[in-house]
């Protein structure tokens, strides 16, 4: 008794038929460079950020100065100018 699996042939097959088939590769010449070009708004905000990052965190000075001032008791709140820096950054940030 002969089982033939007619799938398993044709893959054979074209396993064969590619061993005869010429393999050719194309050679680029030619040797590409990458480029990176960055625009001035670009480069602009890169310098801010450096120096964003070279800021100290906390400004030690300032601190020091508001706890001298609740220290001595003499530190007020300028509640009106805090309503109005915060305000002002709401509508800056609207505006992005």
């Amino acid at each position: 008794m002969r089982i033939e699996n007619n799938g398993i042939n044709r893959m054979l097959n074209m396993y064969k038929n590619q061993e005869n088939v010429s393999k050719t590769t194309k050679i680029d010449k030619t040797k590409k460079t990458d480029q990176l070009n960055i625009s001035n708004t670009g480069r602009d905000f890169q310098i801010a950020m450096d120096e964003v990052k070279n800021q100290p965190e906390i400004r030690t000075e300032k601190v020091d100065e508001i706890r001298n001032q609740i220290k001595a008791g003499v530190y007020k709140i300028d509640a009106k100018a805090i309503a109005e820096k915060m305000l002002s950054d709401a509508n800056a940030f609207h505006r992005l």
